[in-house]
């Protein structure tokens, strides 16, 4: 499969703001599907407070947003996840990770001069004080997370299986 962009533009979804990404997706066949994708406008502002991504990298910033709607079940199971990775370093590597691949696999192109998604990088907004603020978030969240991991009680294996038992009969002989 071939995703190649044709249009950018704005447009309300609901009370929200968001880029409106169009193309076509080629597939394996030679067949064309016209395609878009929308996203809020801040989305690469999310991004880089979520990954410590510095927002002068805006052809970065761009490769995730324009490969994130093609990352498959597979890719997402693929390494650690945001709220789970041990750090951001490591969020950052296996997101970048999942990423490349579905530029690879779905042969995206984020470059070249006159690429219509290139106003996605030039007029999305990129606040210092908001990514700091959404980093912060970030970071509240993933310790929320941890602490639910950490608290969590150990499924009780007895009462699972005297439920299971329970829901197939009595036991055996009796």
């Amino acid at each position: 499969m071939r995703v190649t962009f044709t249009t950018v533009k704005t447009q309300m979804h609901g009370d929200v703001e968001a880029w409106r990404v169009e193309g076509v997706l080629e597939q394996d066949d030679g067949t064309r599907v016209p395609y878009f994708h929308l996203m809020p406008l801040d989305t690469m502002e999310w991004r880089a407070a979520e990954y410590g991504i510095d927002p002068a990298d805006t052809a970065t910033l761009l490769d995730i947003v324009l490969a994130e709607p093609h990352l498959s079940e597979e890719d997402w199971a693929a390494g650690h996840q945001l709220h789970d990775a041990p750090d951001i370093d490591t969020a950052r590597a296996d997101h970048l990770a999942r990423c490349t691949r579905a530029k690879l696999r779905h042969r995206i192109s984020t470059r070249g001069a006159g690429h219509p998604c290139r106003r996605v990088a030039t007029e999305s907004p990129l606040h210092p004080e908001a990514i700091e603020l959404k980093r912060q978030l970030v970071a509240h969240t993933r310790i929320a997370h941890a602490h639910a991991r950490e608290t969590a009680a150990p499924p009780d294996r007895i009462a699972a299986l005297r439920a299971a038992v329970a829901r197939h009969g009595r036991g055996v002989g009796e």
